[in-house]
């Protein structure tokens, strides 16, 4: 038998965790077992982004991403091509010391990779398994995505 939520009326509680409150309009409503859970969209028009977490599109038309140097754009959107071609699913998490994480979309709090932006390229570190500096296209090589596809199939 199923108790009702100790916190209140309004509970966002599912799966021991608490999420995002029902009037935030940046939210969308994902049915539950016993109760509603509301979790952050990915999919935005501004580029204002209050979660951190961006869709592709959305971080490419983002201030963050048009400030990166043009090797830098070329490499992330190259290892964007890359990780769709495997069906690698992501959202992508803005840190404070400027990296991007690449998270599950079901579990943002799971990271697949994490990329630091530099003005000659990229630095791509999946943990225990690769830590490449890429500087070129074909620095993004069959390793690199392997590892990463590697990743997010352990932890999907």
């Amino acid at each position: 038998m199923s108790r009702g939520c100790l916190l209140s009326p309004n509970c966002l509680y599912n799966q021991n965790q608490l999420v995002k409150p029902i009037d935030n309009p940046k939210t969308k409503e994902i049915s539950g077992d016993t109760h509603k859970r509301y979790v952050p969209q990915i999919n935005i028009d501004n580029e204002e982004n209050e979660s951190g977490i961006y869709d592709k599109n959305s971080f490419m038309q983002s201030t963050q991403y048009k400030s990166y140097s043009s090797i830098t754009r070329l490499l992330l959107e190259h290892l964007f091509k890359e990780l769709s071609d495997v069906k690698v699913s992501y959202g992508i998490k803005l840190r404070k010391d400027d990296a991007l994480a690449l998270t599950l979309v079901s579990n943002y709090k799971k990271n697949i990779v994490t990329i630091w932006p530099n003005g000659q390229g990229i630095r791509v570190k999946v943990l225990n398994i690769v830590d490449k500096n890429c500087c070129s296209i074909s620095d993004i090589d069959n390793h690199v995505t392997n590892a990463i596809l590697e990743k997010y199939t352990d932890i999907a």
